[in-house]
């Protein structure tokens, strides 16, 4: 999935993230592949940007760009509104589904094509693609010096947050063992955040959606805008309560041996609606017995990363239930949970 390009519409009424090609209503859209995007935006103008560690957008001086000076920035430069804005993401951007503020700003800017695709060591960082004229190229980041010999006995582990398969993995001794994911499977990218960021969030689970009785007042689990994910929005999409004010449902193809498997997500942006979403999870998982907190295991991850992209951000949490009838994936932002999906639910 890495080297697939999210595509999203943004229309004039609300944040409309589409998988896929634009102006297609005839199907569920899908990941679209870099050669496709290059053919979609060859015909018109394309701007690129680096985006930032905040998911704030960084143009070819290395300027930050945060939301609030898009619009003007924009309108300074004199971009053209109805070019594909390309949105570069390295190691340290946050995920696609993670650039909601960022793609508000763009869209109360006038932009309408946004298209956000991974950046890869040893990738041409713009194949294809344009820069502003007024911009100098991004240039890729300069190689590394050579690495003296060492024998490989001596070598240290990597330090790096970002982990793949086989890499060595943190002792993690400030969690607890429960919190400590397992082995990291092939194509996954696992982001590890602090230990204490990693026990708050459990903590939350623990105090506000596991704990009996009525949860604190003045205490929200999510935070501002959450995503509901395919798994968990197969529940709850039927709902009067929920998708009906600020929300956008995003749906997708996904393909498994073969097999292709429509999908629907969806963003919630309503505080009242999220707190019903909280309310039902609650009560869900409480009649199931209520439930624990741990991290994913190797095969939740695999499973997990065909759905929601192969990028796990800590702290993201699973809570299965006692009975076993549910697996909730939670995952954490700055002010709460802003990812929710059960994998009880995927195929």
């Amino acid at each position: 999935m890495l080297r697939n390009v999210f595509l999203f519409l943004l229309s004039l009424s609300a944040l409309v993230p589409a998988f896929g090609q634009f102006g297609s209503s005839s199907s569920a859209p899908k990941l679209v592949s870099q050669d496709e995007l290059s053919r979609q935006i060859s015909q018109g103008k394309h701007y690129n940007f680096d985006v930032s560690s905040g998911g704030y957008l960084v143009d070819g001086k290395g300027t930050i760009i945060r939301n609030s000076e898009l619009k003007d920035y924009l309108t300074k430069h004199q971009y053209a509104k109805d070019a594909f804005y390309v949105l570069w993401l390295g190691p340290e951007s946050p995920k696609p589904d993670r650039l909601t503020n960022t793609l508000e700003a763009l869209r109360q800017s006038g932009v309408t094509k946004v298209a956000a695709r991974r950046k890869k060591s040893g990738d041409d960082p713009r194949p294809a693609l344009s820069q502003p004229e007024d911009l100098a190229p991004l240039a890729p980041p300069p190689a590394p010096p050579p690495k003296p010999k060492t024998p490989a006995a001596s070598a240290a582990p990597s330090t790096s947050l970002v982990k793949r398969a086989g890499d060595p993995l943190p002792a993690m001794n400030g969690r607890s063992p429960a919190l400590r994911p397992q082995e990291l499977p092939a194509g996954i990218r696992y982001k590890i955040a602090s230990d204490a960021a990693v026990t708050a969030a459990a903590e939350s689970i623990t105090r506000l959606l596991l704990a009996p009785g009525t949860p604190p007042k003045g205490e929200s689990f999510f935070s501002t805008a959450v995503v509901v994910q395919s798994g968990a929005w197969k529940r709850y999409r039927k709902s009067s309560h929920l998708g009906q004010r600020e929300s956008t449902r995003m749906p997708g193809v996904v393909t498994i041996s073969g097999k292709d498997y429509k999908q629907e997500s969806c963003l919630l942006r309503d505080l009242e609606e999220i707190a019903y979403l909280e309310e039902r999870l609650r009560e869900q998982i409480a009649k199931n017995g209520g439930g624990t907190v741990r991290a994913l295991t190797t095969q939740e991850m695999s499973q997990w990363g065909i759905f929601a992209g192969t990028d796990i951000d800590e702290p993201t949490l699973a809570i299965p239930t006692k009975n076993g009838k549910h697996l909730y994936v939670v995952g954490f932002g700055p002010q709460g949970a802003i990812v929710l999906d059960d994998l009880s639910e995927l195929p």
